[in-house]
């Protein structure tokens, strides 16, 4: 063989292998994303859970004055986090929207819930205590304060109910 057909050769060998390294990096680059994805999801749901669990706390301590100020704290600060990643945008399209929904149904529960409220002024401890909540609320505040009002009135019709 003479010196041009193997350079030739070996260029074509250079340029397959480059495009076949080209493939396998799309590939692999196309399956670390879904699996990104899948993990940001799963931890959205996770938050979800533990979010839920915390709303349940919060209600089932409501006659224990003491832990039901701790686990409303603690619902809180689940709430400021939720809040963090949604207003930093640090989680995907989906879950984001997934959570946006549940904050602001959490939010709205907590409005419509007058008891709350001075628990609220009390686990404020500075001024930028729960900072991310209040910069969520205000860019959602249409959709908590209509999700708010119906909470209040779906609670003045158990009462009304209750008495009948």
């Amino acid at each position: 063989m003479d010196p041009t057909t193997t350079a030739t050769i070996g260029a074509f060998a250079a340029a397959a292998s480059a495009t076949i390294l080209a493939l396998v990096s799309y590939f692999n680059i196309r399956a670390l994303r879904t699996q990104v994805k899948v993990a940001d999801f799963n931890n959205c749901l996770l938050l979800v859970k533990q979010l839920g669990e915390a709303q349940r706390n919060v209600f089932s301590a409501k006659e224990e004055n003491d832990k039901y100020e701790f686990e409303f704290r603690e619902l809180l600060n689940l709430l400021e986090s939720v809040a963090l990643l949604i207003n930093r945008k640090k989680i995907t399209k989906v879950s984001e929207e997934y959570s946006r929904e549940f904050l602001c149904e959490a939010i709205a529960w907590i409005e419509a819930d007058v008891s709350m409220h001075n628990l609220i002024e009390d686990a404020v401890t500075g001024p930028n205590t729960f900072e991310e909540l209040k910069r969520f609320r205000k860019s959602n505040r249409k959709k908590i304060s209509i999700l708010a009002q119906e909470y209040q009135q779906r609670e003045q019709e158990v009462e009304v109910e209750s008495l009948l």
